[in-house]
């Protein structure tokens, strides 16, 4: 999943391989399917995952009215905008001034749950946006299906869900010089979880550098691993983190938890 540039905008663009690399023609028109969803600029997708029962989900944000929103649009498995799902197959979200959706994961029961940022006319905000099966926004979960990290400027770029139903999300807190690691723990109503790091959020920095939480995973004992860059001086370099499940540093891994490569 990704987008398809045209002469004026993007599109939301899809394509479907088979095992063995070749287009699947019985995905949309010969493997490849795309969808309008902003009105001006365009499109722009950076995140996809699967339903349970086979059905598409594409994630990222659209310029609807002159501003970015949170966007989803999800596919039926022969390529074509699912009708169950929002309007025609897509629905957007309007958070602030300039939102981005990052991140999408599913829920065992269904729900949708994306991450990303809400922009302000100062700064990001983390937001995470929970949906139900229709598209439609969950009332039960923050405000209205939404939740950010208010007044503190933060942008989140993975979700993830846990065994026990709580979402967590990795990306970035930041000031106008420097950045850290950021990961912060939901409850499953979209509270933040009390028992993750203080108040549900933990910040890991790289001594005064830049750095972002690109992507994350967790192992099988239910530690967290989230990796992503650190800019040293002018050299870029990867940068892992390993937490405990309570969200400190796991200080059996590197050094105090931390590995930059």
């Amino acid at each position: 999943a990704g987008y398809s540039g045209t002469a004026n905008r993007n599109e939301l663009a899809v394509v479907r391989y088979n095992a063995d690399g070749t287009l699947d023609n019985t995905f949309g028109n010969t493997g490849k399917a795309t969808a309008d969803i902003g009105n001006n600029t365009g499109d722009n997708v950076v995140s996809a995952t699967l339903q349970a029962d086979g059905k598409i989900l594409i994630v990222g944000s659209s310029y609807v009215n002159n501003e970015w929103d949170f966007a989803i649009a999800r596919f039926t498995t022969n390529g074509t905008l699912d009708n169950s799902f929002g309007t025609g197959g897509k629905t957007t979200t309007d958070l602030g001034i300039h939102d981005r959706g990052n991140s999408v994961a599913v829920q065992t029961d269904g729900k949708i749950v994306v991450a990303g940022y809400s922009g302000t006319a100062n700064r990001n905000e983390l937001a995470v946006v929970r949906y139900n099966t229709d598209g439609t926004l969950d009332n039960t979960f923050g405000t209205g299906g939404k939740v950010t990290i208010a007044n503190e400027s933060s942008e989140g770029y993975s979700v993830m869900l846990q065994a026990d139903g709580k979402i967590l999300v990795s990306g970035r807190a930041y000031s106008d010089s420097t950045s850290s690691f950021m990961v912060v723990r939901y409850n499953t109503n979209g509270s933040l979880d009390n028992t993750f790091g203080t108040g549900g959020k933990v910040t890991t920095d790289f001594g005064n550098n830049r750095s972002e939480a690109m992507a994350m995973t967790s192992q099988a004992d239910g530690k967290i691993i989230v990796a992503g860059t650190v800019i040293i001086g002018s050299t870029y370099a990867y940068a892992v983190v390993r937490y405990n499940t309570n969200g400190s540093l796991d200080n059996t891994f590197g050094t105090g938890g931390k590995v930059t490569t």
